[in-house]
């Protein structure tokens, strides 16, 4: 069993690609606490921010199979993306 917690961001989002959904999982979970503070600062509302994140985690699920990261970096491209949910 691979632990997950100690790979990369960028060999996560290639397993992501691959319908991994521990993968995923991880990267849920490394990323949804800090997003969502980002999001609460901006909404300043709990419920609001909770559904960005979750809208974001969804469509990055629903969209696994075409992700390009271009940049390689997995934190700017979520906070860009729930910053454009918001």
């Amino acid at each position: 069993m691979k632990a997950y917690n100690m790979l990369a961001d960028i060999e996560l989002v290639a397993l992501l690609k691959e319908s991994n959904r521990d993968a995923f999982a991880e990267i849920y979970n490394r990323y949804k606490g800090i997003l969502f503070v980002h999001a609460y600062k901006r909404l300043l509302n709990r419920d609001e921010a909770e559904d960005a994140v979750h809208d974001l985690f969804a469509a990055l699920w629903s969209g696994r199979t075409t992700f390009n990261l271009q940049t390689g970096n997995l934190p700017g491209y979520l906070y860009s993306a729930v910053r454009n949910r918001v």
